[in-house]
This record gives C-alpha cells, sequence and structure tokens, in this order.
C-alpha cells in the first residue's frame, strides 16, 4: 500500500485518498500494527500526502493517522526527525483548524520526548497564548501551554521559550480564575518551574510578575482551592531561585519566606512541596542576616522545632529543618529565641532518635555549638545528657568531620564553665577526647579544640585521677614528641600534663619516666608568650629532672619555687593564657595553617587505626616505679607511636571493659540528600 501512495505521477484517479483511508483502519486495529506502519516508513509517507494533496479531506485522513501514530511517538522522533520537522513547519502555514488540531496534539505527543526540531513552532505555540487571539479551536490554548511546559524541560529550549516572550503570558495564564482552567494554570507553572533552572532566567521571573503571583497561588482567596501539582511547581521554582545569591533579597520582598512557613506549617500539602518549601528557606537563610531576622519575626523558629519533633516528618525534610535551624543560629541574636522555644531538648533528641542521618547530626551539633556562647544553653545541654551525646559523636565512625568539629566545640565551651566542667568527667568522655588525640583522622583544628578541653578539664579534682587511669599521659607526651604538633595543641597537653600531676607523686614520676620533659622544656622557651608562665613549666621541668635524679624523689613541699608542684603553683585553666582567649565564649577555633591535616573521614575502630601507629622493633624494656613495664624509644622521634597508641590501647581496653560508662554503638549508614550547606560556622 505504501509502495502504491509512492508511485510516482500519474497514479489513477483516487489512489491517495483510498490508501489514506486503509492506512487510518489499519492504524485502528492496534498498536502493534502501528508499530510495523512506522517502521515501514507510513509516517514519511503520510506527512508527504499533507504537503502535496490538495484535497482538504485526505489531508485532514492523513493528519489524524499521524496524530494516531504518535501515541507510541518516541519511535518517530528517533527515526524520523526530518518528518518531525515538516510537521512543525505545516502548523505554521496551513490554516485549516481541523488539521492544526491534529498536528498540535501530534507535536504535543512528540514533546514528551524532548523531540527535536520543535524550535521553530516555539513562536507559533506562544502566539496561541494571547488571550485576544483567534485560536483555531478552543483547546489550543491548553494545547500550546502543555507543549511548552514540556518543551522547558529541555535545556535548549528555555532560551527560545524567553525570546518568544512567553513570560507575560504564562504570567497571565496563572491569574485565570476559570475553574475549568486548572490544567491551563498547571501547565503554565510547570513551565515557570522547568525556566527556572536556567539561572539566566531567574530575574526575568522576578520583573515580569510570575514569583508575586506563584506567591498568590500559595496564599488562595477563601473558598478557592489549592491544586497540589500547582503547589510543588511553585516551591520548586522558589527552591531554584533562592540558590541564586543576588535573588535572596527580592524574593524575600515579594512575600517568599512567610508563603514558604505557611506551606511548612499547613495541614495539607504534598511531601515534595513541603521538602521543597523547607530546602528554599534553607537557602534563603544562606549568609542573609536580614532573611534570618524575617523567619524568626514570622514564627519560624517555633514551627521549624514543632516539626522536628514530629514521628511522620520524612528524615530528609527534617535535614532541611534542622540545616536552616542552623542557618540562622549563626546570627547570635537568635539563638535566645531558639533556646527559649526548646531548642536544645529539640536538638539532642533528633540526635537519638531511629531515623537521624549523619546529616541531621551535623547540623543538629552544629546548631548546639553555635548558641554555645549562652551559659544557659550549656547548662541544658548537660542537664539533657548532652555531653554524652558529643563523645558518641567524636566516636562514630559515620559522623562527618564538620560534626566532630562542631562536638568538640560544645565540650569545649562546656569545659569553660566551671560549675559544668566536672560534668565532662567520666570514662566515656574522657576516652572519646583522647580517642581523637591519637588518631589519624583527627585534623589539627579538631585536635586543638580537643586538647583545650582536656586542659580545662584537669583542672577539676575528680577528673585528673580519671585522666591518668585512661592512659592520657602518654597520649599527652606523644603530642609533644610529635614534631607536626601545632602550638596550641603542645600547649593543650603541657599544661594539662601539669594540672594532671598536682598534689600526685605517682603521676608525677610516670611524666618523667616517659623522657617528654626535653620536648616540655623546648615548648617553653619557643611557645609561650608570657615570662611567668614559661617560668612555671621551666620549674616543672627541673622538679621532674630532681626526681629522676634525686635517690629519694621528690620532697614534699608547698612553698613556691620548690618542691613538688602543689595545686595552688598551677593556673586554673587554658582560659588563662590569652593564646586561646576569644572575645566569645564557644568561639574558640584558631587560624591556624592546617596543611599537614587529614580530612578523610575515620575508619570504622580507633583501635586499628592505633595498632597501625605501633611500631615494631627491638627496645629496651624498662620497669617503671609503679610496676608496670615501657618500652623505651630508640629514637626520640619514634615516641609518639610508641607512647600514644601502644600503650594507651592497654589502657583503654581494660578501663572501658571494667566501666559500666562504655561508649554508644555507630548510627548506621548515611543517606541523604540534602545539598551542602556550608553556612554553619560562627
Amino acid at each position: 500500500i505504501l509502495a502504491l501512495q509512492n508511485e510516482p505521477p500519474p497514479q489513477y484517479a483516487g489512489s491517495v485518498q483510498a490508501v489514506v483511508y486503509t492506512l487510518r483502519s489499519i492504524a485502528n486495529q492496534g498498536d502493534d500494527l502501528k508499530r510495523r506502519m512506522i517502521a515501514l516508513g507510513a509516517v514519511q509517507t503520510l506527512v508527504s500526502t499533507i504537503s502535496g494533496s490538495t484535497d482538504h479531506s485526505t489531508k485532514g485522513v492523513a493528519a489524524a493517522v499521524i496524530r494516531s501514530l504518535s501515541f507510541i511517538s518516541g519511535r518517530v522522533v528517533q527515526d524520523y526527525p526530518a518528518a518531525v520537522a515538516t510537521l512543525t513547519h505545516l502548523l505554521m502555514t496551513l490554516d485549516d483548524p481541523k488539521i492544526q488540531k491534529c498536528l498540535m496534539e501530534t507535536l504535543q505527543n512528540f514533546s514528551v520526548h524532548g523531540a527535536a526540531y520543535l524550535g521553530p513552532a516555539i513562536p507559533r505555540f506562544v502566539q496561541l497564548l494571547q488571550p485576544n487571539e483567534g485560536r483555531p479551536f478552543p483547546e489550543a490554548e491548553e494545547c500550546a501551554a502543555l507543549v511548552l511546559h514540556n518543551l522547558a524541560v529541555a535545556e535548549e529550549y528555555r532560551p527560545l521559550i524567553l525570546e518568544a516572550q512567553a513570560l507575560p503570558l504564562l504570567q497571565g495564564m496563572l491569574q485565570n480564575p476559570g475553574t475549568q482552567q486548572r490544567r491551563v494554570q498547571l501547565y503554565a507553572m510547570g513551565c515557570l518551574h522547568y525556566l527556572s533552572f536556567d539561572k539566566t532566567i531567574v530575574p526575568h521571573l522576578v520583573t515580569s510578575g510570575a514569583v508575586h503571583t506563584a506567591m498568590g497561588l500559595m496564599n488562595p482567596a477563601p473558598g478557592k482551592p489549592r491544586h497540589p501539582l500547582v503547589l510543588e511547581h511553585i516551591t520548586g521554582m522558589l527552591l531554584n531561585m533562592a540558590q541564586c545569591l543576588e535573588m535572596q533579597q527580592a524574593l524575600a520582598h515579594v512575600g517568599c519566606i512567610e508563603g514558604l512557613l505557611r506551606e511548612l506549617g499547613a495541614s495539607k500539602g504534598t511531601a515534595t512541596s513541603k521538602h521543597n518549601s523547607a530546602v528554599a528557606l534553607n537557602y534563603l537563610c544562606f549568609e542573609n542576616a536580614e532573611n534570618k531576622r524575617k523567619v524568626v519575626e514570622a514564627g519560624g523558629v517555633p514551627l521549624i522545632l514543632a516539626l522536628m519533633r514530629m514521628a511522620q516528618v520524612p528524615s530528609q525534610h527534617r535535614e532541611s529543618l534542622v540545616a536552616t535551624l542552623q542557618s540562622i543560629s549563626v546570627e547570635g541574636g537568635h539563638c535566645r529565641s531558639i533556646f527559649e522555644h526548646g531548642g536544645v531538648e529539640a536538638l539532642l533528641t533528633l540526635m537519638s532518635s531511629p531515623d537521624r542521618t549523619p546529616v541531621t547530626i551535623e547540623y543538629a551539633v552544629g546548631t548546639l555549638r553555635n548558641m554555645g556562647s549562652d551559659a544557659a544553653v550549656l547548662e541544658a545541654v548537660v542537664a539533657c545528657e548532652g555531653v554524652a551525646h558529643m563523645a558518641q559523636v567524636l566516636e562514630d565512625s559515620d559522623a562527618t568531620s564538620a560534626a566532630k568539629d562542631a562536638a568538640a566545640g560544645v565540650l569545649l565551651s562546656i569545659s569553660w564553665e566551671p560549675v559544668l566542667c566536672g560534668a565532662l568527667a567520666t570514662t566515656a568522655v574522657v576516652s572519646a577526647l583522647l580517642d581523637v588525640v591519637c588518631s589519624v583522622w583527627a585534623s589539627g583544628k579538631l585536635r586543638e579544640a580537643v586538647l583545650s578541653t582536656l586542659q580545662n578539664l584537669s583542672v577539676v579534682d575528680a577528673a585528673r585521677p580519671l585522666l591518668m587511669e585512661c592512659g592520657a599521659i602518654y597520649i599527652l607526651a606523644a603530642v609533644l614528641w610529635d614534631n607536626t604538633s601545632h602550638a596550641v595543641s603542645k600547649e593543650g597537653a603541657v599544661f594539662t600534663l601539669l594540672h594532671i600531676c598536682i598534689d600526685n607523686p605517682k603521676c608525677q614520676r610516670l611524666v618523667a619516666e616517659t623522657g617528654v620533659m626535653a620536648a616540655v622544656r623546648a615548648f617553653a622557651t619557643q611557645y609561650t608568650h608570657t615570662r611567668d608562665v614559661e617560668q612555671q613549666i621551666l620549674r616543672f621541668c627541673d622538679e621532674m629532672d630532681a626526681m629522676i635524679k634525686g635517690p629519694s624523689g621528690l620532697v614534699a613541699s608547698s612553698t613556691k619555687g620548690s618542691g613538688p608542684l602543689a595545686k595552688d603553683d598551677m593556673p586554673n585553666a587554658c582560659c588563662d593564657y590569652d593564646k586561646l582567649i576569644s572575645s566569645q565564649l564557644g568561639n574558640l577555633w584558631l587560624d591556624l595553617d592546617d596543611g599537614d591535616a587529614s580530612e578523610s573521614e575515620p575508619s570504622p575502630g580507633h583501635e586499628a587505626e592505633l595498632e597501625k601507629h605501633v611500631q615494631v622493633d627491638h627496645r629496651a624494656e624498662v620497669e617503671t616505679t609503679d610496676g608496670t613495664t615501657m618500652v623505651a624509644p630508640a629514637n626520640p622521634a619514634q615516641a609518639p607511636a610508641m607512647i600514644g597508641a601502644q600503650k594507651y590501647l592497654e589502657i583503654r581496653s581494660q578501663v572501658l571493659t571494667e566501666s559500666a560508662d562504655a561508649v554508644v554503638a555507630d548510627n548506621g549508614p548515611y543517606k541523604s540528600t540534602l545539598p551542602a550547606d556550608t553556612d554553619h560556622a560562627i
């Protein structure tokens, strides 16, 4: 039949019409025959018929058959792009309404597959959106809007839609009050949503009024329903636009923050629209103090906390909420609002929830760290057993490096409060801190915070025996032997050793026998800022040397300048040294070069990491004063590996076995699609 149709003239009378009608009958028999027709070239034959026939009836039937074949248009688009281009040209030139309808519906089907060569037809489809345009058939506006909706999914068509001046028309379609136009409204909003993926088009969405009109659809007049799919497109568009930092203020000016909060708190709405709203709100707050203030003033803090407490909220949705809360907490003035609405309890509860993720924990701990400049917040953290949560984060192999940094910051802030510092004197906390110091994955900044925390903790009377029992002496000695340790880390190690040795001859002997005093003496002359501190450290070294050389050990004395180290001889905490003083409590990070720090994630099991650094060679064994045996390093530079790993492993294993204060289990696997947000540093 196709061969007959493709014969050159002269053809017998009526053959063209007969062939077209026959093809229509075959196409009506089912999809299998349609596929065979497409494979044999029926599309090209029918397109030629529409182009060359002078009979309107034959043209109309041929157009109807092509429309029927377009329902399985994937094969047509793939194999016959030239036919698609011809149909696009015919749509622009033919004026028969029935044929135009068939061609538009055919191209509509083709547009589902992102058909090539549809670009030239975009101006015609935009023209059909004109309210006063004479439309060839009633459904022309809906069909044109749907084609533009489908084409906007493809990146290459978005600039063409913008150039065709479609934005004002699409914005006008959103305002159509007729309920029969809800599908047109959906297609128009979908097109605007997909256009917002192009960052160059985003400013035009604001200037055209499309965003303002979309915000009105999020808060319709009483009695007007909200289309759930329209809301998904609106929130999706706002999410894309919020990622453009230059658009943050413009979006806030048209009421986006209030609209997103209303959508989050609405009893109805899809999970997609609520998730889009949460992430968009997070982006709007990113490094924008004014938008954060608007969120707080609009009641965003209690709403976010309430949603965080709801068990039915999906984990990804909760991640976005707590990320927004952390971003708000960067502005110190808003931390009080978070605290007054029960933020500490909500964040700690979130950290222990069954569906927690590493990202959730990272943002939750980051929020608490930002709030740590308020003593009342730290009291609430201690009262809600938050110290144990922080220790768990430090020990968790799945926790992110940012989460570990934040957890160390919270513990450091607590250690600066004399009334609260004693809460850190537990086996779990001390073990977690020491694990960080001797772990190869810990960054230099993290070690500095942990060692400063140990320095403050060592002032507490109850903590000093615990530090000694957990093997802190050997870890601190390793830090001092390590030439790559930063000055702040060594300072924390030195003063922690000094504090542990207060009124404790046994501890003083152990410190002396580590052979670390040479490193301590070198630190005193190289790093300290004040003469008084230097003299205290050098005096400590003299006492240790005298103990090793003297036949009778240390002589008991409380007079400053001679005798053993007594409690009154030592400063109280690292806050007495100007190197660690900061204008804000909790904001203790120093901008030091951390080029030697490892940013890789920890592998499961800190003990395995430590054992990798135990050096095996022939060394002399020395019996210490308390009856234990210690390996004497052949080379002092090898002391960190020998003391910091081998001895600590033995002591830690024994302490944790005997203690009921064990480390909490790991969190589990990490699965999240939340975009990264770096706006979490004070």
